[in-house]
């Protein structure tokens, strides 16, 4: 049987506490391994703009949202929602700007839901195609960068890496490195 929920769930957070908690979570991505894995640069909405839509369930049952994103690419988005997401289920959303007008309209799935506090769910979406993001986001506009944004992370880690291990040595080449690839890059961008 299916079923759709008629009023969207919102997340029950002020807007301090959902950024408090969205920062909490980008310092642990920061962290995380697998963070050169990233396949786009994530870019944040401008503020006042939401993302709006439907979630239907594997068991076909719906549920209409209100999402507080915390990150978006050009193949997915981080968002906080209130109640838990089954992984697999479909998302039909739609980006609103500061006065409600439709900008941009999204299909993914649901790839992870964990919940981060009580009725606070760190959601995972992938889109089902690359979604255009320069057409609503000036910035994503020069992701060409997104090679070198890439080179720098993988310097990073291998600092970081280092030093948790410490190996000094291991650190001072990571930091060489990337010292390197940052006054080449800034030279470049002094010559254009």
């Amino acid at each position: 049987m299916s079923g759709q929920s008629a009023n969207p769930q919102l997340l029950k957070l002020n807007e301090a506490d959902a950024s408090a908690i969205a920062r909490t979570l980008e310092q642990h991505e920061t962290t995380a391994k697998n963070l050169s894995n990233r396949e786009a640069e994530r870019f944040r909405l401008p503020t006042g703009f939401r993302v709006v839509g439907t979630f239907t369930m594997p068991g076909g049952s719906t549920q209409n949202a209100i999402v507080t994103v915390r990150n978006i690419s050009r193949s997915g988005m981080a968002c906080l929602h209130g109640t838990f997401l089954h992984p697999g289920s479909v998302a039909a959303l739609v980006i609103v700007d500061d006065q409600r007008q439709p900008l941009l309209r999204i299909v993914g799935k649901v790839v992870r839901c964990e919940q981060v506090k009580v009725r606070v769910y760190d959601v995972g979406i992938r889109f089902e195609e690359s979604v255009a993001l320069e057409t609503i986001l000036p910035v994503a506009a020069h992701d060409d960068r997104q090679g070198e944004h890439a080179e720098v992370l993988k310097h990073l880690e291998a600092a970081r890496n280092a030093l948790l291990e410490g190996e000094p040595k291991s650190v001072d080449r990571a930091l060489t490195a990337l010292h390197a690839l940052l006054s080449e890059w800034l030279q470049n961008r002094k010559a254009a």
